[in-house]
């Protein structure tokens, strides 16, 4: 293997989440936390919070595509749905 395809592959870690597809990725501010800047409508973040970018694609972002709209509902309504069966 020569360098150049030693400085092209990934360390390791978690994959980079589909959330990613839809915001610029700026840089990382704390340990996991990236500004984030929504491609769609330019809102930006100091720290990207996944569950608050995700809610801006469901509920917010009004230049979103509809396919990517119905998508967010349907995380954030099952993540709603999954914390309100552990608080019982």
């Amino acid at each position: 293997m020569n360098s150049n395809e030693d400085t092209s592959q990934k360390i390791g870690g978690r994959p980079e989440k589909n959330i990613w597809k839809h915001f610029i990725k700026g840089n990382e501010k704390t340990p996991g936390r990236y500004e984030a800047t929504c491609k769609a409508c330019a809102k930006y973040w100091t720290r990207g919070k996944l569950v608050v970018i995700e809610e801006h694609l469901a509920n917010h972002c009004i230049y979103t595509e509809s396919s990517v709209i119905r998508e967010y509902l349907n995380i954030t309504a099952n993540r709603n749905k999954d914390d309100d069966n552990q608080k019982k």
